[in-house]
């Protein structure tokens, strides 16, 4: 024992340094997230419901909901394809800046927002455990709502609520147009539309699969096909708006972005009123 305690005693900083090396692969910390704003406050579904002028109306969305959560990509139509607008004018109107607060103010939260606390606390302790006591750095991005006078008091709220935890600010981009150095300063991911950001005339596709990039990052999204991959499983009459088909059909995809980062797919959902 006692050889055993001078060799300890005689190696006692190169011990300390493999100690730290362990712990800080433990506990990687995470000083950066992007988050879209449809993934906390559900703005597809404001507008839907913005645009709902009867009582008929409402009740369709409410009855196509638990589908709409699980849809197999961000269209409106895909669940609910009797709506009296087509998919091309509701993506007129979900991008038209004056419809930003009316949208906004009609949006439903997700259960990510419901839980949102909870991520920043977790992140937080991890953070302290690797050495970073500062507070984790939120951007989040509004595209296509501009910030006017709600968006702005939603900020100011998220800013005092989670103080302790975490900054916030706002960016207004289109992720088929954002550079190579916003997606590298980020840690961790929550990405609305990953068939848009991964679009070929954008930067994320080559950065993530051509350049490894992100090895290192965290990504969760909803599930997100593009349009010829979805018409192909219409043909053969595959229902992925059916939770464990769509689970079945995705995994593939998330087994093969996960190899480039840690990914997954995960509904973010507007809560069931029986839930």
């Amino acid at each position: 024992m006692t050889s055993l305690n001078d060799l300890v005693e005689k190696n006692k900083d190169l011990i300390n340094k493999a100690n730290e090396a362990i712990v800080a692969s433990a506990f990687h910390s995470v000083k950066d997230i992007y988050i879209d704003l449809p993934l906390l406050k559900d703005t597809r579904m404001g507008l839907l419901i913005n645009l709902a002028k009867t009582e008929e109306e409402v009740a369709y969305l409410i009855d196509g909901l638990a589908k709409y959560n699980t849809r197999p990509n961000r269209h409106f139509t895909t669940t609910y394809p009797d709506l009296k607008y087509s998919e091309e004018d509701l993506i007129k109107f979900y991008e038209n800046p004056n419809n930003s607060d009316q949208i906004f103010d009609r949006s439903p939260d997700t259960d990510f927002s419901c839980n949102i606390e909870s991520l920043f606390k977790s992140i937080h302790s991890g953070n302290i455990r690797a050495g970073v006591t500062h507070p984790i750095n939120v951007t989040i991005n509004t595209y296509p709502l501009v910030v006017k006078t709600d968006l702005t008091v939603y900020l100011q709220m998220l800013k005092h609520a989670f103080r302790d935890f975490a900054t916030f600010k706002f960016i207004t981009t289109d992720v088929r147009k954002m550079d190579s150095k916003t997606w590298e300063s980020f840690d961790m991911l929550f990405i609305d539309n990953l068939s848009a950001a991964l679009d070929r005339n954008g930067v994320l596709k080559d950065l993530l699969f051509r350049d490894m990039k992100f090895t290192n990052k965290t990504v969760f999204a909803p599930y997100s096909c593009d349009d010829d991959i979805f018409a192909k499983w219409l043909q053969y009459d595959i229902d992925v708006t059916n939770p464990e088909t769509a689970k079945d059909m995705f995994k593939i995809s998330e087994y093969l972005i996960g190899t480039y980062c840690y990914f997954k797919f995960m509904p973010f959902q507007i809560p069931l009123v029986k839930e």
